[in-house]
Protein backbone atom coordinates (compact mmCIF):
# COMPACT_ATOMS: atom_id res chain seq x y z
CA UNK A 1 0.00 0.00 0.00
CA UNK A 2 3.22 2.25 0.96
CA UNK A 3 4.39 1.55 -2.38
CA UNK A 4 1.96 2.35 -4.64
CA UNK A 5 1.31 5.41 -2.63
CA UNK A 6 4.90 6.41 -3.40
CA UNK A 7 4.87 4.99 -7.02
CA UNK A 8 1.80 6.90 -7.74
CA UNK A 9 3.68 10.31 -6.23
CA UNK A 10 6.63 9.77 -8.61
CA UNK A 11 4.83 9.03 -11.64
CA UNK A 12 2.44 12.78 -10.78
CA UNK A 13 5.75 14.23 -10.27
CA UNK A 14 7.59 12.94 -13.34
CA UNK A 15 4.60 13.91 -15.31
CA UNK A 16 4.13 17.51 -13.94
CA UNK A 17 8.21 18.00 -14.63
CA UNK A 18 7.27 16.75 -18.28
CA UNK A 19 4.61 18.62 -19.04
CA UNK A 20 6.48 21.88 -18.17
CA UNK A 21 9.30 21.27 -20.43
CA UNK A 22 6.93 20.35 -23.43
CA UNK A 23 4.78 23.39 -22.45
CA UNK A 24 8.35 25.56 -23.23
CA UNK A 25 8.50 26.93 -20.15
CA UNK A 26 12.10 28.52 -19.40
CA UNK A 27 13.94 30.94 -16.83
CA UNK A 28 13.71 34.78 -18.56
CA UNK A 29 17.18 35.25 -19.10
CA UNK A 30 18.51 39.22 -20.75
CA UNK A 31 17.56 40.07 -23.97
CA UNK A 32 19.57 39.91 -26.83
CA UNK A 33 19.72 42.88 -29.20
CA UNK A 34 20.56 43.37 -32.60
CA UNK A 35 23.10 46.30 -31.79
CA UNK A 36 26.31 46.55 -29.38
CA UNK A 37 26.45 50.17 -28.87
CA UNK A 38 23.96 52.94 -28.54
CA UNK A 39 23.94 56.42 -28.63
CA UNK A 40 21.14 58.11 -26.40
CA UNK A 41 21.10 61.88 -25.18
CA UNK A 42 19.69 61.86 -22.51
CA UNK A 43 20.94 64.64 -19.84
CA UNK A 44 22.44 63.27 -16.48
CA UNK A 45 19.45 64.45 -14.31
CA UNK A 46 17.46 62.15 -16.70
CA UNK A 47 15.07 59.81 -14.86
CA UNK A 48 14.22 58.05 -17.75
CA UNK A 49 17.23 58.12 -19.15
CA UNK A 50 18.94 56.88 -16.03
CA UNK A 51 16.67 53.56 -15.86
CA UNK A 52 16.83 53.18 -19.50
CA UNK A 53 20.68 53.55 -19.70
CA UNK A 54 21.09 50.91 -16.18
CA UNK A 55 18.50 48.54 -18.19
CA UNK A 56 20.40 48.30 -21.28
CA UNK A 57 24.01 48.11 -19.89
CA UNK A 58 22.39 45.45 -17.03
CA UNK A 59 22.05 43.02 -19.80
CA UNK A 60 25.93 42.85 -20.71
CA UNK A 61 25.79 43.03 -24.38
CA UNK A 62 25.19 46.70 -24.88
CA UNK A 63 27.05 49.63 -24.64
CA UNK A 64 25.21 53.34 -23.96
CA UNK A 65 27.41 56.35 -25.42
CA UNK A 66 26.16 59.34 -23.63
CA UNK A 67 29.22 61.67 -25.46
CA UNK A 68 28.02 63.53 -28.13
CA UNK A 69 31.74 63.30 -29.55
CA UNK A 70 31.82 59.65 -29.41
CA UNK A 71 28.56 59.33 -31.18
CA UNK A 72 30.23 57.66 -34.28
CA UNK A 73 31.24 54.90 -32.42
CA UNK A 74 27.40 54.11 -31.66
CA UNK A 75 26.23 51.31 -34.18
CA UNK A 76 22.34 52.90 -33.30
CA UNK A 77 21.28 56.42 -32.34
CA UNK A 78 18.27 56.88 -30.04
CA UNK A 79 16.24 60.19 -30.95
CA UNK A 80 14.14 61.80 -28.18
CA UNK A 81 11.17 63.32 -29.63
CA UNK A 82 9.31 64.23 -26.71
CA UNK A 83 9.88 63.84 -23.23
CA UNK A 84 7.49 65.55 -20.88
CA UNK A 85 5.58 65.54 -17.77
CA UNK A 86 2.31 66.27 -17.56
CA UNK A 87 -0.26 67.11 -14.32
CA UNK A 88 -4.12 67.43 -15.01
CA UNK A 89 -6.93 67.83 -12.75
CA UNK A 90 -8.81 64.77 -12.75
CA UNK A 91 -11.52 65.31 -9.62
CA UNK A 92 -12.43 68.65 -7.43
CA UNK A 93 -14.66 68.65 -4.09
CA UNK A 94 -18.25 70.50 -4.04
CA UNK A 95 -16.10 73.84 -3.14
CA UNK A 96 -14.43 73.84 -6.64
CA UNK A 97 -10.75 72.87 -4.68
CA UNK A 98 -8.59 70.29 -6.85
CA UNK A 99 -9.41 67.23 -5.59
CA UNK A 100 -6.83 64.21 -7.66
CA UNK A 101 -4.57 64.85 -10.12
CA UNK A 102 -3.22 62.83 -12.81
CA UNK A 103 0.40 62.46 -13.60
CA UNK A 104 1.67 61.23 -16.56
CA UNK A 105 5.00 60.86 -18.62
CA UNK A 106 4.68 61.12 -22.01
CA UNK A 107 7.72 59.96 -24.28
CA UNK A 108 8.13 59.70 -27.96
CA UNK A 109 11.31 58.60 -29.71
CA UNK A 110 12.84 56.73 -32.75
CA UNK A 111 15.65 54.42 -33.22
CA UNK A 112 17.85 54.92 -36.57
CA UNK A 113 21.06 53.69 -37.55
CA UNK A 114 24.52 55.61 -37.86
CA UNK A 115 23.79 56.37 -41.80
CA UNK A 116 19.92 57.80 -41.09
CA UNK A 117 17.96 54.38 -42.33
CA UNK A 118 14.96 54.53 -39.93
CA UNK A 119 14.97 51.37 -37.80
CA UNK A 120 12.26 51.71 -35.16
CA UNK A 121 9.78 54.81 -36.58
CA UNK A 122 8.40 57.68 -34.26
CA UNK A 123 7.03 55.64 -31.36
CA UNK A 124 5.13 57.32 -28.52
CA UNK A 125 4.94 55.65 -25.06
CA UNK A 126 2.49 57.39 -22.34
CA UNK A 127 2.48 56.42 -18.79
CA UNK A 128 0.33 57.46 -16.36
Amino acid sequence: MLRRYWLKAALTSAAAAAGLTACGFQIRRAPTFAFQSIFSPFPESSVLGIELRRSLESSGNVRVITDVRQMDQAQVILDVVTDRREKTVVGRNAAGQVREFQLRIRFAFKLRSRQGTELIPTTEILQQ
